[in-house]
């Protein structure tokens, strides 16, 4: 019988002195690098590739509930939301055109109520009406 071992090296300095510790919160066995101290998975578990993100993307764009991509493509709704938090929006290219003595005022629309984290202004927002 034959028997091949495999040797496996450090994914942050590539060293070979590694050694078991213990496990991380989805049950993967981690390990950790007794020369640079790392503590990470030796085989992470495989992402989704760019062309399946931009799949999915494409489909959001078109007006596609996140519950309905979800069953469609068989990913999570929180995984989706992560990815479209992460993607950057169209570059719109604001040039308004103004007199050069008159002021520029620019307004925004949003498609929500606006909502204050901290400070005065989330005092005031009940009152206010944003």
């Amino acid at each position: 019988m034959i028997r091949t071992s495999q040797v496996h090296h450090c994914r942050a300095c590539g060293s070979t002195h590694i050694v078991k510790n213990g496990r991380n919160r989805s049950g993967s066995q981690q390990y950790q690098c007794r020369a640079c101290g790392a503590s990470k998975v030796l085989l992470p578990k495989r992402r989704y590739s760019e062309e399946r993100k931009a799949e999915v993307l494409r489909a959001y764009q078109e007006r596609s509930s996140l519950r309905g991509l979800s069953r469609t493509f068989g990913i999570t709704r929180k995984t989706i939301t992560q990815w479209l938090k992460k993607t950057p929006e169209p570059d719109d290219q604001h040039q308004p055109i103004t007199d050069t003595q008159e002021p520029c005022i620019c307004l925004i629309a949003t498609d929500a109520p606006l909502k204050f984290k901290w400070g005065m202004s989330r005092l005031l927002q009940p009152w206010l009406g944003l």
